[in-house]
């Protein structure tokens, strides 16, 4: 199976944030004579709105009855790597779900084309971008796998919409394999997933701090969360409980040995 790692990959994330996993069917389709139609060159709003049309209608004109109904449509365009030194940006759309994804025709690259297949469906299902399109470094937080980490470079793993390991502010590498990469809280949040369990002392966090907090205006106090995601960083959490107030400290408290949050 070509792509057993990503249906692992995926089948494991989501019993992570869910508490289950669930079950991911991923189907090689037929051969294509035509490709899909590639984005412009010159990047506009107008020119972004035509190749989305014309990549919907290039998938409607391929579908056909043996083709069943996925949830989502990938079509893969490899290329040969003694000709294609560098690939242009594989893309998706959420509302049609579907994508175009350029991959090397080459064994050696499979793991790292695992990781563009995955970065691009979950594109598919909602997750943005994580980093910055000008220059093609991860943004941080949002776009580090490993925000809180200390020091903060390098990093060893990649936040899968970031894209990128980062070595330095201004320089990153592309991971080896899905191995190297972490689906973050935000992507989870992003494609539906949620957390296992997050609670406080009896109550049910999200419907805690959904509720009228006026009466607490000028009030302060400590708030203690068990049994979060051990990936999730200060950042994240932050992230999280911002909307509802200003957040003075935050502290995800750590395993002395290993370093990892004890959740």
């Amino acid at each position: 199976d070509d792509f057993a790692d990503v249906k692992l990959y995926l089948e494991q994330n989501s019993r992570q944030y869910r508490g289950k996993s669930s079950y991911f069917i991923l189907q090689i389709g037929r051969k294509l004579q035509q490709t899909p139609p590639e984005m412009s060159a010159q990047s506009s709003i107008l020119n972004n709105i035509l190749w989305s049309l014309k990549f919907r209608y290039y998938a409607w004109q391929q579908h056909q009855s043996v083709d069943g109904s996925p949830s989502l449509t990938l079509y893969l365009n490899f290329y040969d790597p003694a000709q294609t030194k560098e690939l242009k940006h594989s893309t998706a759309l959420e509302r049609g779900r579907i994508g175009s994804v350029n991959l090397f025709a080459a064994k050696k690259q499979s793991k790292q084309n695992n990781v563009v297949l995955v970065h691009e469906l979950l594109h598919g299902f909602g997750a943005t971008d994580k980093y910055d399109l000008s220059t093609g470094e991860p943004i941080f937080p949002i776009g580090y796998a490993q925000a809180d980490k200390q020091p903060l470079y390098p990093q060893t793993e990649a936040e899968i919409m970031g894209g990128s390991v980062p070595l330095s502010q201004h320089k990153s590498k592309m991971p080896d394999d899905l191995g190297q990469t972490v689906i973050s809280v935000l992507t989870a949040q992003e494609i539906g997933w949620r957390l296992i369990s997050i609670k406080l002392s009896s109550f049910n966090l999200c419907g805690f701090i959904s509720r009228d907090m006026s009466h607490l205006s000028g009030f302060s106090m400590k708030i203690l969360v068990r049994n979060i995601d051990r990936t999730v960083t200060e950042a994240e959490v932050l992230e999280l409980f911002k909307a509802y107030g200003q957040v003075e400290t935050c502290v995800v408290v750590k395993d002395e040995a290993t370093g990892k949050s004890k959740g």
